[in-house]
């Protein structure tokens, strides 16, 4: 009797210690996806639910794969899943893409201002030069090409724009909901910045560069694209493009900036 007691014992003491372990894995990762909740709490994750993002990947999968990210669940921006994606961390290629092949920076005639000293009703072939002549401004002239679009005003449906922006800001803030500021664009190459002279461009950008956009403002992801800026100083002496009262490249009615 003594003996079976004592196997009673052994086995009650070993029951003991095992549901003892358990507590204590529970207590460490409660939904056992691999991820300690005490990581989970400072990533911001779940402790109570394995897959935080939903993407069909434990979390504690996608925290030991540099490239995925527990709370995202499409690390590519491709439309599909992470744990439905055969390449989780490379996007298939957008069909829609732009391109700036040049950028150059040009003269433009600004239109004067003031009043010509004639009011409605007068005789307009008789009126004195305007208060103010002329003066020429200095832009960016930025040649492009786009592949499986043609840029359209965003008031079209389900069309497709460019939007431009300095590389001192972020794709991600490149278009909405992003802070901006960019300048999206609906017409053909080539485009003339019409707001941004060289003193406006920002501290420490080197690069104007495009990304396609939908005709809400969201980016098509994976599309942008940068090109060297020319400097400040490397205005040709003829460049020129027509301005006030002459043919203009650019289409004013499609193009605004938009600041964040």
């Amino acid at each position: 009797m003594a003996g079976g007691g004592g196997q009673l014992d052994v086995a009650a003491s070993l029951s003991a210690t095992a549901t003892a372990e358990q507590a204590l894995l529970l207590t460490l990762d409660r939904d056992q996806d691999g991820l300690p909740n005490a990581e989970e709490l400072a990533l911001g994750t779940d402790p109570d639910n394995p897959d935080s993002d939903g993407d069909g990947l434990d979390d504690g999968y996608e925290g030991r794969i540099p490239c995925l990210n527990p709370l995202e669940a499409d690390v590519d921006g491709d439309g599909i899943l992470d744990g439905e994606d055969d390449d989780p961390c490379t996007a298939a290629l957008s069909p829609y893409q732009a391109q700036i092949t040049d950028i150059r920076l040009v003269r433009i005639q600004s239109a004067p201002t003031g009043d010509d000293g004639y009011g409605y009703g007068e005789d307009p072939l008789d009126a004195p030069p305007p208060a103010s002549e002329p003066e020429e401004v200095v832009r960016y002239e930025i040649a492009f090409t786009t592949t499986g679009f043609t840029p359209q005003p965003p008031s079209v449906a389900d069309s497709h724009h460019v939007h431009f922006y300095f590389n001192s800001l972020g794709e991600d803030e490149a278009g909405l909901p992003g802070g901006g500021p960019w300048s999206l664009y609906a017409g053909g190459s080539p485009y003339v910045d019409p707001n941004n002279t060289p003193l406006a461009r920002p501290e420490g950008a080197t690069q104007l560069c495009v990304v396609v956009a939908n005709a809400n403002h969201t980016l098509v992801r994976n599309t942008s694209q940068c090109f060297d800026l020319p400097a400040p100083d490397a205005i040709p002496e003829e460049s020129r493009v027509p301005g006030w009262g002459e043919w203009s490249a650019v289409a004013p009615a499609l193009i605004c900036t938009v600041e964040g």
